[in-house]
């Protein structure tokens, strides 16, 4: 389908020059009948806070012992309005703050990065439902009991 509807746009163009032989030059995937598609954007699940936060804080790895991590993440399912431009704009500039300081730079005068703004900035940290299950039946068991 691609292919004829390029055809009709530029009809001086022989698609087929550039293509391989034996016509085994593309596939066609149909997502909806892909197991495991979920749609059309990368939405979170329930329960899935804490891997997205540690992928939005991700470009921070390294920086408060001193030795910044070079790899760095950006794009909108890194950040926390994924599907939309604006995400991956956030993204884009925790990426080129991190990349600035790897590089010896840092802030404008009057404009501070993410990096040096973080401790406002970031997510907040949920306990881990492990730990806040163990705290609950903590608190239970140093309750005094009453005794009937």
């Amino acid at each position: 389908m691609c292919r004829t509807v390029l055809q009709d746009i530029y009809p001086n163009l022989r698609l087929a020059d550039y293509l391989a032989p034996d016509g085994n030059s593309e596939i066609e995937i149909n997502w909806e009948d892909e197991p495991l598609y979920l749609g059309a954007f990368k939405m979170n699940l329930p329960g899935q806070y804490e891997y997205q936060r540690r992928l939005f804080s991700q470009f921070m790895t390294g920086l408060e012992g001193g030795t910044p991590d070079p790899f760095v993440l950006a794009g909108d399912d890194i950040s926390w309005v994924a599907e939309w431009v604006e995400g991956a704009v956030t993204s884009a500039i925790n990426a080129v703050n991190k990349i600035a300081v790897l590089f010896g730079g840092g802030d404008w005068d009057e404009l501070q990065g993410p990096i040096t703004r973080w401790n406002e900035l970031k997510p907040i940290e949920l306990p881990s439902p492990k730990s806040a299950a163990h705290e609950r039946q903590r608190a239970i068991s140093t309750e005094p009991s009453e005794v009937v």
